[in-house]
């Protein structure tokens, strides 16, 4: 996860933050056991957040 407070841009944007949260970045191909069972791993994923504190 990388986040950035905004608010060192601009005073204005106080309390607010930007954030990026990332899982299996190079997207790599992997299997997954549970339970006795075998799964593709998850692919990669990519969320962005936005947020403000007040």
């Amino acid at each position: 996860m990388i986040d950035y407070d905004l608010g060192k841009l601009d005073r204005r944007l106080l309390g607010a933050t930007a954030r990026v949260n990332a899982t299996n970045l190079f997207d790599t191909h992997f299997p997954t056991r549970q339970s006795g069972y075998c799964y593709a791993g998850e692919r990669r994923q990519v969320i962005g957040t936005l947020s403000y504190r007040w």
